[in-house]
């Protein structure tokens, strides 16, 4: 076996291995990517639900509103669609 033959079979398993790590590291992060965004949803629903406890949205008749209006100037209106 010649040094060229070892520097190709050399190169050529640095490729290998520098192709499988970049495969495995994006698999990794496409799912952390995805806990991430289902966490972030189960944690705007639990906001909304909180919401709702502490303003007793469910108390709303007819087509009263409640208003809220955060320290950021976000409003956020909720209406009551009982009849």
């Amino acid at each position: 076996m010649s040094v060229s033959e070892m520097m190709t079979i050399g190169i050529g398993g640095v490729g290998y291995v520098y192709i499988v790590a970049k495969a495995f590291d994006w698999f990794v992060c496409t799912f952390f990517k995805s806990l991430i965004k289902l966490r972030r949803e189960k944690r705007g629903q639990k906001a909304v639900n909180e919401i709702l406890e502490v303003y007793g949205v469910e108390k709303l008749s007819g087509d009263e509103s409640l208003t809220i209006t955060t320290r950021a100037g976000m409003t956020i209106t909720m209406r009551s669609n009982k009849d």
